[in-house]
This record gives structure tokens, sequence and C-alpha cells, in this order.
């Protein structure tokens, strides 16, 4: 992954930690997450959209359907990496007895 990127997902993070650090302050309800969508457990309820500044819902915008970029965790970045080295190799060892 690139330093470019790393530095966006953290910028994200950190924007993230911020708004539920103020609305903790300021809602009476916890914040809830939207983790049966995909979107990780850190997306909450009640952000805005950057295009039309609507309420999110589930970290999609019901007008115009932007969705919020969470970058995946580092855990199940490893895991995907681990599965698709295990299939390249075993698909090489294949390929490798088959030619010979």
């Amino acid at each position: 992954m690139s330093k470019r990127k790393r530095e966006e997902d953290a910028r994200i993070l950190a924007e993230m930690e911020a708004a539920m650090r103020e609305r903790a302050g300021e809602a009476e309800a916890p914040v809830e997450s939207a983790p049966e969508r995909g979107y990780g457990e850190n997306v909450p309820e009640k952000l805005h959209c950057k295009r039309c500044k609507s309420v999110l819902q589930d970290g999609v915008c019901p007008v115009c359907g932007y969705r919020v970029y969470m970058p995946m965790d580092e855990q199940k970045r490893k895991r995907i990496r681990l599965i698709v080295a295990s299939v390249c190799i075993v698909g090489f060892l294949i390929l490798f007895f088959l030619v010979k």
C-alpha cells in the first residue's frame, strides 16, 4: 500500500474519531454503527453527506447515493493477503506438476 493511501486512511480515521468525540459530548443517545452494510463498526449514523449535506443512513446518502469510504482494518487486510497468496501458491504448484 502506498504512503499516500496510508496517509489518506489515517486522515479519514482521525476525522471520524474527532466527529465521534464531538457528537458523544452533545448527543443524548450513543452513536450507533452500521456493520451490517459492510462499512465497518466505526461509521456513525449521523454523518452528513459531503455533496448534498443530508444525513447519511448506514454510510450511504439517501439523496445522491454518496458512500462513505471506510478503509479496511489491518487484520482483515492481512487475512485477504494470506488467502490470495495461498491460492496463488497452490495454483502455481498444480501448474508446475501438470507441465512437468
